[in-house]
Protein backbone atom coordinates (compact mmCIF):
# COMPACT_ATOMS: atom_id res chain seq x y z
CA UNK A 1 0.00 0.00 0.00
CA UNK A 2 1.31 3.47 -0.91
CA UNK A 3 -0.29 6.88 -0.72
CA UNK A 4 0.61 10.50 -1.38
CA UNK A 5 -0.99 12.97 1.01
CA UNK A 6 -0.69 16.43 2.47
CA UNK A 7 -1.99 17.92 5.70
CA UNK A 8 -4.98 20.17 5.09
CA UNK A 9 -5.89 21.05 8.64
CA UNK A 10 -5.45 20.52 12.34
CA UNK A 11 -8.57 21.11 14.41
CA UNK A 12 -8.60 21.58 18.18
CA UNK A 13 -11.12 19.76 20.35
CA UNK A 14 -14.32 21.82 20.54
CA UNK A 15 -15.54 20.38 23.87
CA UNK A 16 -12.48 19.96 26.09
CA UNK A 17 -14.51 19.46 29.28
CA UNK A 18 -16.29 16.43 27.82
CA UNK A 19 -13.62 14.88 25.57
CA UNK A 20 -10.30 16.19 26.86
CA UNK A 21 -7.68 18.02 24.83
CA UNK A 22 -7.34 16.53 21.35
CA UNK A 23 -6.09 17.61 17.96
CA UNK A 24 -7.68 16.21 14.82
CA UNK A 25 -5.23 15.97 11.92
CA UNK A 26 -6.85 15.99 8.49
CA UNK A 27 -5.08 14.78 5.35
CA UNK A 28 -5.92 14.97 1.67
CA UNK A 29 -4.91 11.88 -0.30
CA UNK A 30 -3.99 12.69 -3.88
CA UNK A 31 -2.78 9.25 -4.95
CA UNK A 32 -3.41 5.74 -3.63
CA UNK A 33 -2.18 2.28 -4.58
CA UNK A 34 -3.31 -0.88 -2.83
CA UNK A 35 -6.25 -1.76 -0.63
CA UNK A 36 -7.01 0.37 2.44
CA UNK A 37 -7.16 -1.46 5.76
CA UNK A 38 -8.12 -0.38 9.25
CA UNK A 39 -4.91 -0.62 11.26
CA UNK A 40 -6.47 1.03 14.35
CA UNK A 41 -9.87 -0.64 14.90
CA UNK A 42 -10.00 0.74 18.45
CA UNK A 43 -10.10 4.27 16.93
CA UNK A 44 -11.97 3.76 13.64
CA UNK A 45 -15.16 1.83 12.96
CA UNK A 46 -14.23 1.41 9.30
CA UNK A 47 -12.20 2.90 6.47
CA UNK A 48 -14.04 4.07 3.35
CA UNK A 49 -13.72 6.57 0.50
CA UNK A 50 -16.25 9.41 0.42
CA UNK A 51 -16.97 12.36 -1.79
CA UNK A 52 -17.26 15.75 -0.07
CA UNK A 53 -21.05 15.61 -0.48
CA UNK A 54 -21.20 12.17 1.18
CA UNK A 55 -18.70 13.05 3.92
CA UNK A 56 -20.61 16.06 5.27
CA UNK A 57 -23.66 13.80 5.81
CA UNK A 58 -21.73 11.48 8.17
CA UNK A 59 -21.76 11.58 11.98
CA UNK A 60 -18.35 13.26 12.21
CA UNK A 61 -16.01 13.56 15.20
CA UNK A 62 -15.64 17.35 14.91
CA UNK A 63 -18.25 19.97 13.95
CA UNK A 64 -15.75 21.90 11.77
CA UNK A 65 -15.08 18.94 9.44
CA UNK A 66 -17.87 19.82 6.98
CA UNK A 67 -16.55 23.36 6.44
CA UNK A 68 -13.02 22.05 6.06
CA UNK A 69 -14.15 19.44 3.50
CA UNK A 70 -16.04 22.09 1.51
CA UNK A 71 -12.97 24.37 1.45
CA UNK A 72 -10.76 21.54 0.22
CA UNK A 73 -13.28 20.59 -2.48
CA UNK A 74 -13.49 24.21 -3.65
CA UNK A 75 -9.69 24.47 -3.73
CA UNK A 76 -9.37 21.22 -5.71
CA UNK A 77 -12.02 22.33 -8.23
CA UNK A 78 -10.38 25.73 -8.73
CA UNK A 79 -6.93 24.14 -9.13
CA UNK A 80 -5.28 26.29 -6.44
Amino acid sequence: MRCISRTIGVLEEFDVETHGEYRYHVFLLTDWHGEPSNLQPEEHAEIQWFSEVEAVELDLAHPDYPDLFRKVEATQLSGT
